[in-house]
């Protein structure tokens, strides 16, 4: 999906969006008296607006899915509805596996994806059928509790793994903005009691602070986090333009959604565009690059799609995250499976239950598809740990 030649047609389109660019600008800026874009600011908003606005020497010459595969780094992805965010992240997670499988990504030699989203909506889940990970917590039914305990423990694992610049790994947080908001009501000290004992501070400061500070931090081990957020703004969770600046920032547009292309002081807002930008003649959408100023054109659906693995929805994910059964709990379990004679009567464990469920969850395996359609027969029988 390069996009390295321009065709007869597109270079007029160039052209004449050029020229009505300079006719807007100059009839705007008739009224302005400021001879810098600094002063012209302060005087006169419309001209501010103008000396924002995209022009065809803004175009990159890869499309955006390119852009991500050659550099997976920590980014925010900022998307309003109708631009194309999840199908974009399944071509920009499929393309990145691919060029790093083929030995010819010149700093990769390998990548590990690891992503969560609260949004509960199977005919989704293609998007996230190749990542290495995928947690799907539902934190509008059931005990929330129980649902913040398994992001917690779901980043914890992410966080033990190996990584170096050559081998990272990449956390991926869908629908952060929306994250935040539900899991503020829990407090840390309910998540693990033990090393928060007495922290009432919301699981949504520790969220901010474990992708933040971990994605700048440990960039140069190879600890990537990418958030998707269907804002412009964190307005009021604690986020800075310096946390910003350790990210590749990524801002959406359609011809159909301008809202976040607004030429706005806002954090992740992109310079103005018009609808008629010939950087929409080449794909669905466009992503504007903050780091180099540049609109990248996301290729149109069908290429993307047609691309997909399994075509039918919903698709069944083998990916699932389930956390782990302790070790101590893993024995107990093999002792109870031997065949070999039975050992003498020992005193009852407080175990005892945990491996009669972790029993009767080996029973159910082999006849159920998936950890989570087990879990869905033993209910809330079996405890996450």
């Amino acid at each position: 999906c390069g996009i390295n030649t321009t065709p007869p047609d597109l270079k007029a389109a160039l052209e004449a969006y050029d020229q009505r660019q300079q006719q807007a600008a100059a009839v705007k800026t008739i009224h302005v008296t400021a001879q810098t874009v600094e002063e012209a600011n302060l005087l006169d908003d419309a001209a501010a607006t103008v000396a924002q606005t995209a022009d065809s020497s803004d175009i990159a010459p890869v499309s955006l899915i390119e852009a991500i595969a050659a550099d997976p780094s920590s980014l925010f992805l900022s998307a309003p509805v109708r631009t194309g965010k999840g199908v974009l992240l399944a071509g920009a997670i499929r393309a990145t596996q691919r060029l790093v499988a083929s030995g010819k990504h010149p700093s990769i030699k390998s990548i590990r994806f690891w992503f969560i989203t609260p949004k509960q909506f199977p005919g989704e889940w293609w998007y996230w059928q190749t990542v290495d990970q995928f947690h799907n917590p539902d934190l509008d039914a059931g005990s929330k509790v129980a649902a913040v305990r398994s992001i917690y423990q779901f980043i914890v694992e992410f966080t033990a793994l190996q990584r170096d610049r050559e081998n990272p790994t990449v956390l991926g947080i869908d629908e952060f903005s929306r994250l935040l908001g539900l899991v503020a009501s829990v407090k840390l000290c309910e998540v693990d009691p033990v090393l928060f004992q007495g922290d009432n501070q919301g699981f949504d400061r520790w969220l901010i602070d474990k992708v933040m500070l971990s994605a700048s931090m440990m960039q140069a081990n190879g600890y990537y986090a990418w958030v998707i957020l269907p804002a412009n703004t964190v307005g009021g969770r604690g986020f800075s333009k310096g946390d910003a600046d350790s990210f590749n920032v990524f801002t959406l547009a359609s011809p159909a959604n301008l809202a976040f292309a607004d030429g706005s002081g806002a954090a992740f807002a992109a310079p103005a565009i018009a609808a008629d930008h010939p950087v929409f003649k080449l794909g669905f959408s466009a992503g504007y690059r903050k780091r180099d100023r540049k609109w990248y054109p996301v290729p149109n659906f069908g290429d993307i799609v047609d691309r997909r693995t399994d075509k039918e929805l919903p698709v069944a994910l083998t990916n699932r995250w389930l956390a782990p059964i302790p070790q101590e709990e893993t024995a107990t379990v093999a002792t109870l499976l031997d065949d070999a004679p039975a050992a003498a009567p020992v005193a009852a464990s407080p175990l005892d239950e945990n491996a009669d469920m972790i029993a009767e969850y080996l029973t159910l395996q082999p006849e159920c598809s998936s950890c989570s359609a087990v879990l869905d027969k033993l209910g809330t029988k079996l405890e996450r740990r």
